[in-house]
């Protein structure tokens, strides 16, 4: 950030006095004696400032001159929250687990949000009879506090969760933990704008990652890659926004008169029975596409891929009497064919 010594020690001392905090007498004696920024405080022979200034100034002086490290002082963080709620007998029923728990989790939401905190993950431990204990964990679309309706949307996606949960034996205690984070007000109301209910969606998806895992809501992502299937991946979705909208070129009607075509990409190329010029049904065989083939466009070669595994595709578009598209190609050195993606 700084090129040299030289230029931090100037921009230490043209710091003025007013950013620091001073004693009021000691600011005020400074400024009689014509000193308003750190360097010229640092200027003063440090001996004197002792005892002309007083314990505070040596301190400021010491610190401010190099003469004086502070060493980190770390603080060990308090442990979250955290209730337990003993099942007396051991019961399974997700519908009595989730009465019995509708308590405890009120009063752990109260316990987090206590100091001005807002609940942010909420982790459940099940510890089942005789057996291993299952631990889950489930996080909000938003910041919760302890007000009714987040309460109810905690518990709404709770019962989602232990719906998903497999139990191999009744539950005969349960521990939950709630992990907070200061939020603002402006915080809690981030995702509301421009029109759309982004908080309604972001409840939405929290409800499906409840349900199905956290695995369960991603995006895709563009990559630089040589492959097609290696130029995107698929992350986690953690917030939703507005789309970016780009403004229309000024011919868009003609181009919304024929719009372009969709290539959706198969997880991954399936394999094409032995092609036979004869056959033009031989594409409909895989199953993903209708009709005789009667057309095809290509071939689209892409190559490369010495270092690792030899990569040489001859890509086409094979249009059939049904009016399907497929999007194939030719593996030169494996010599088969395979279907990678269909066109909408």
């Amino acid at each position: 950030m700084l090129a040299s010594p030289a230029e931090e020690t100037a921009r230490v001392g043209a710091v003025p006095l007013a950013a620091l905090d001073l004693s009021p007498v000691l600011q005020d004696t400074l400024e009689k004696l014509g000193i308003t920024t750190l360097g010229g405080f640092l200027a003063l022979p440090a001996a004197d400032v002792r005892t002309r200034l007083g314990s505070a100034a040596a301190a400021l002086h010491a610190r401010a001159s190099g003469r004086e490290h502070a060493p980190l002082r770390p603080a060990q963080p308090d442990d979250p929250p955290e209730v337990a709620l003993e099942i007396d007998p051991p019961d399974d029923d997700r519908e009595r687990l989730l009465f019995a728990l509708k308590e405890p989790i009120a009063c752990l939401l109260r316990q987090v949000c206590s100091g001005g905190d807002a609940l942010v993950e909420l982790r459940l431990t099940l510890e089942l009879d005789h057996e291993d204990p299952v631990v889950t964990v489930v996080e909000p679309a938003a910041p919760l506090q302890a007000e009714p309706d987040d309460l109810l949307q905690l518990l709404d996606l709770l019962r989602l969760r232990l719906d998903g949960l497999t139990l191999a034996a009744p539950v005969q205690r349960v521990v939950l933990v709630g992990l907070g984070a200061r939020a603002r007000a402006e915080q809690l109301a981030l995702l509301r704008g421009r029109g759309r209910d982004l908080a309604a969606a972001a409840r939405a998806l929290a409800r499906v990652r409840a349900a199905f895992g956290e695995q369960a809501v991603t995006r895709a992502t563009l990559r630089s890659a040589h492959l097609p299937e290696a130029s995107f991946a698929w992350e986690p979705v953690s917030e939703v926004t507005c789309p970016i909208v780009h403004d229309l070129p000024a011919n868009h009607h003609e181009a919304l008169a024929a719009p372009p075509l969709c290539r959706r990409l198969l997880p991954r190329p399936v394999p094409l029975p032995r092609r036979d010029e004869a056959d033009e049904h031989w594409l409909a065989a895989s199953g993903l596409v209708r009709g005789a083939v009667v057309r095809m466009a290509g071939p689209y070669r892409i190559s490369g891929g010495w270092w690792a595994r030899e990569v040489e595709r001859d890509y086409y578009f094979a249009e059939t009497a049904h009016g399907d598209i497929a999007w194939l190609f030719y593996d030169r050195p494996r010599d088969r064919w395979y279907i990678h993606g269909i066109l909408d």
